[in-house]
């Protein structure tokens, strides 16, 4: 952890390593947003916690 603000900012690049008998090659990764993740998951989970909810609540009522 070389830099804390691409904790909370995103995260920083990540490089692997491929190494060969005659030189090194370097494979940079796009660098990602970490609030895009926390969007999608909270645009994902959220309607389904909540769809969950009524249809839990549905099937209790009806036994």
């Amino acid at each position: 952890m070389k830099d804390l603000a691409s904790i909370f900012y995103g995260i920083k690049s990540l490089i692997f390593y491929c190494k060969s008998k005659r030189n090194k090659t370097y494979i940079e990764i796009m660098e990602v947003n970490i609030l895009a993740f926390i969007a999608t998951a909270l645009f994902i989970l959220v309607p389904t916690a909540f769809l969950l909810i009524i249809y839990v609540k549905t099937v209790s009522k009806s036994d």
